[in-house]
């Protein structure tokens, strides 16, 4: 069976050959080490005056590489055991109570990881099933999927993250910059040392197994195939240094980004000859290698995975303080409306939101009423409808206010500040506010402006469907001071399946959560809110209802 020198000979080949220390002991062998010790070094040096490229579009996924552990995680796992190997292909499971007993435990780590329920215990349980293997595969076999410790720990030290049961049901949000960095640590020292240890049990240690390997493959010496004259022996060797420099590079975290796209090369060539049980076996590797790209990519996130020990002087108090629940990243929840619905004030940027100049009665330093615009998204008119009510009582303290539909507002000049509402459909504001609030990005940016979303009706509404994190991301980004979550309305002529069918279930009583009085008291604060003198940000953020 062809193959490359980076592929796994324990999971395609035989595995009884003689461990031969001497080999790696050999000067040649110990200096090219010493090569790639000190490579290592001289690229770590290079990495302070050039640290990386800020990749926006990569950083911004960074909130989701829980999820993305999870998921290679559970199909790898699901994979494995589909075809009848624990945690790699090199440990076949056996017919017997023992086999089944370590299946079910795959079993049970891969559906904790895909659903993200209770992931914290999953990923626990996946630590257990190490020790629990080597009682039958013995202890070099399962130390080699060392990467699967850092796996487990980085969903232990992050948790299960966004699109996951347990971040639906508000047991966890994203993590704090010390979770990040103690989750991206042990991952990548995981994944460095398996690596390594890959290197010395089939080819630096065992040379017999790679030369054996690439005597049933000879094509695949590379070095014979560019007119080197290498042996197979002396390509072993050199392969498994440059593993061991791969290895090294990883646990650095120093210019990850060009690490991670060098050695995909040699990982992902090998699926094309070994297919699902190259993929299913690897994907653990792939998946830190996505998480060190991303983090990589991201100006913050850069030094975590550099980092060589971020748990400082007190690493136990460090990992404590690091476990500790964190309410999701720059928001701050107050009940608001029915107490069901939550809403979320913003953070706003020290410089986002100029004040206005006005006198206390609404009005600006040119004598005219502040003139406030409140776009709106609706489908079937509730958000409208809100949206009115909100003008109509900012009119009524004094202020220029104007309801408009966000796809007819053109530019925002003319105005002194912005309330901007949407319906929210599966946590996805209409397509006209989300383009408007990117359109107008640097206009908002520089006036105070609020945020409200609508959409909650029925019996038992989940509030958590009703608030669109991208929006409220980008939304604090620019300085908004605040999202609120207004109950929403069925809609009276619906015109989809779906929609008749919320009609037909949903008890009159309940089919209609807006409180008028509510939307008033907030739309008053926000008056209140432009009506004050200059008095910092917590005279605009911090009304009461």
């Amino acid at each position: 069976m062809p193959s490359i020198p980076l592929a796994h000979e324990t999971w395609f080949g035989p595995d009884a050959f003689p461990t031969d220390w001497a080999f790696a002991a050999e000067r040649l062998t110990l200096a090219l080490l010493v090569a790639a010790v000190l490579l290592t070094l001289v690229v770590r040096l290079i990495a302070t005056r050039y640290p990386g490229v800020d990749v926006a579009w990569l950083g911004r996924c960074a909130p989701f590489m829980p999820f993305a552990v999870r998921i290679h995680l559970a199909v790898s796992l699901i994979g494995l055991l589909s075809l009848g190997y624990y945690l790699s292909p090199a440990m076949d499971l056996q017919a017997n109570v023992v086999g089944i007993v370590l299946g079910a435990v795959m079993a049970v780590c891969a559906i904790g990881m895909a659903t993200g329920f209770h992931a914290r215990w999953a990923a626990g349980l996946l630590l257990a099933a190490g020790p629990l293997g080597m009682s039958e595969f013995g202890f070099w076999a399962v130390a080699q999927r060392i990467d699967l410790v850092g796996l487990a720990l980085f969903v232990a030290f992050a948790g299960a993250g966004r699109w996951s049961a347990d971040h639906e049901l508000g047991r966890t949000a994203d993590p704090s910059p010390a979770a990040a960095a103690h989750a991206v640590w042990s991952l990548k020292v995981a994944a460095g040392l398996a690596l390594i240890l890959v290197a010395f049990a089939e080819k630096l240690a065992v040379p017999g197994m790679a030369v054996h390997f690439l005597a049933q493959n000879p094509e695949f010496n590379l070095a014979q195939q560019a007119g080197l004259g290498w042996s197979d022996l002396e390509f072993a060797r050199v392969a498994g240094v440059i593993e061991v420099l791969f290895g090294l590079l990883v646990i650095s975290g120093a210019l990850s980004q060009a690490c991670v796209l060098l050695a995909g090369i040699p990982f992902n060539a090998t699926l094309w000859f070994f297919g699902t049980t190259e993929l299913v076996g690897h994907l653990p590797i792939y998946g830190a290698m996505l998480v060190l790209l991303v983090y990589a990519s991201d100006p913050q996130l850069r030094p975590a995975v550099s980092a060589l020990w971020p748990f400082g002087r007190r690493p136990l108090a460090s990992v404590r303080s690091a476990l500790e629940p964190t309410p999701a990243t720059g928001v701050a929840r107050r009940r608001a409306m029915p107490a069901q619905f939550p809403a979320t004030r913003l953070r706003p940027r020290p410089d986002a939101g100029a004040e206005l100049p006005c006198d206390g009665a609404g009005m600006t330093q040119a004598d005219s009423p502040a003139r406030v615009l409140v776009a709106y998204a609706s489908k079937h008119g509730s958000t409208a409808e809100i949206a009115e009510a909100i003008a109509a009582e900012l009119r009524s303290q004094g202020l220029d206010a104007d309801a408009r539909r966000a796809g007819a507002v053109d530019d925002l000049a003319g105005y002194d500040a912005v309330v901007l509402g949407s319906a929210v459909y599966m946590k996805r504001w209409r397509r006209e506010a989300r383009h408007l609030l990117r359109k107008q990005a640097r206009a908002l940016a520089g006036k105070p402006f609020w945020i409200f979303s609508s959409g909650p009706f029925g019996e038992k509404p989940d509030p958590a469907w009703s608030e669109p994190p991208k929006v409220i991301e980008e939304a604090e980004r620019l300085g908004a001071r605040e999202h609120v979550v207004f109950g929403g309305r069925l809609p009276l002529e619906p015109s989809s399946f779906i929609e008749r069918a919320m009609v037909r279930d949903t008890p009159p009583e309940v089919a209609d959560l807006r409180d008028w009085d509510e939307v008033r008291r907030w739309a008053a604060g926000v008056a209140g809110a432009l009506s004050a003198r200059v008095g910092g940000d917590e005279a605009l953020v911090g009304h009461d209802r």
